[in-house]
């Protein structure tokens, strides 16, 4: 029942801000993070090539405190998922909720680095690490919705750093 319950609190969050209600999400995450991690017969469905992600609530946090204007806060909460995924990452991690988990990360990150010029290139780094990774993925992962939406959002963010290079092609 644990792991039905993570489940839904992390659609519920993700549902949140989709819909542009990041105070509703903020609240779902948080609760998704009070929650026990897996362990015992809960994790019986889990396979090693398809653990548990214990830090997706940290990444829905942080998108909902980013999105509230809370950039400092944002990056705070997703230092620890970032370091988590580049370590399973270096362990050969690749499955399709993985892929698709560190992508968004990366994503929110790049929305919550400052704006400043300084920064920038952290920006643009954490943004094509995401589309990296999401394009890494066979083509029918990439077909599917989350996917499909988080290369959208990875698109749109990369053109707003780089409104010229549409007309330098």
């Amino acid at each position: 029942m644990l792991y039905v319950q993570r489940q839904a609190l992390g659609e519920a969050a993700r549902a949140a801000l989709n819909l542009g209600r990041p105070g509703d999400a903020e609240t779902a995450a948080r609760t998704l993070l009070s929650l026990p991690s897996e362990s015992g017969n809960d994790s019986a469905h889990l396979s090693l090539d398809q653990p548990d992600d214990p830090v997706w609530g940290q990444v829905l946090l942080a998108q909902a405190a980013c999105e509230q204007g809370r950039q400092a806060e944002a990056l705070q909460t997703l230092e620890p998922a970032l370091a988590h995924y580049h370590d399973a990452q270096a362990q050969g991690a690749g499955y399709l909720a993985f892929c698709q988990h560190f992508a968004r990360a990366l994503y929110v990150q790049a929305l919550a680095e400052p704006a400043d010029s300084s920064d920038t290139a952290r920006r643009r780094e954490a943004l094509d690490q995401a589309a990296a990774l999401l394009q890494g993925l066979t083509d029918e992962a990439r077909q599917l919705h989350d996917s499909k939406q988080l290369r959208s959002w990875i698109a749109a963010a990369q053109k707003k750093l780089n409104p010229d290079a549409e007309q330098t092609k």
